[in-house]
């Protein structure tokens, strides 16, 4: 049986081995239930994924730097997960833990939202109690996703998502240049930086 239901150990603690970090990913996802791609589309440095409809428990978190902003939202939707919202209930979430930022004129604003997966298991997800958690559903949608296995941390975050937008523009890609989101596979570095492409897919 698939767990589900994460602790932050058991979300973070993976340690991989392999040829490159899109291998590393496909191989945390045969791991533990996470969410994956219906369809992928390479570029050498990056991809095209397609993602079916889905649905998250996702936590708005302002006025914070990107670091304090991912610890606050996290234990805000594993809070929610372990029982704290309307039925009391445990609620199985998956990953990545991901997070999502706004960008104005390449510039990270103090505005973010954290989220977890909640997979299709669970056709009605109880409503949170605390005011800055919702559940939101997407439709399918395609993202540009450049994968790292390990984090330069001698070059920011901010630099990374200008060199992906950067190199986007530069191959003629249509995108939404508003926002990113970065998704988290384990505490030694293993990331997507995630940008949107410009349209929902019609199924």
């Amino acid at each position: 049986m698939l767990r589900l239901c994460f602790t932050l150990s058991a979300l973070f603690g993976l340690l991989f081995t392999g040829a490159g970090a899109n291998e590393d990913v496909d191989q945390f996802c045969k791991e533990v239930f996470c969410l994956r791609p219906q369809n992928i589309t390479s570029f050498g440095t990056y991809e095209l994924d397609v993602f079916d409809q889905v649905r998250w428990v996702l936590a708005e978190v302002n006025g914070m730097d990107m670091k304090s902003a991912l610890s606050a939202g996290e234990e805000m939707v594993f809070t929610y997960a372990r029982g704290v919202n309307h039925a009391a209930a445990i609620v199985p979430v998956a990953g990545p833990l991901v997070i999502q930022g706004y960008l104005v004129d390449g510039k990270i604003q103090d505005r973010f939202a954290v989220s977890l997966l909640i997979p299709s298991l669970v056709p009605d997800p109880p409503r949170p109690t605390n005011p800055a958690v919702t559940i939101v559903e997407e439709p399918s949608l395609s993202y540009f996703m450049r994968t790292f296995n390990q984090i330069n941390y001698s070059q920011d975050i901010e630099t990374m998502i200008d060199e992906f937008v950067e190199d986007l523009e530069r191959d003629g890609r249509d995108f939404s240049s508003d926002k990113f989101y970065i998704a988290w596979y384990n505490k030694l570095g293993l990331m997507q930086i995630v940008i949107s492409g410009s349209q929902a897919i019609i199924t």
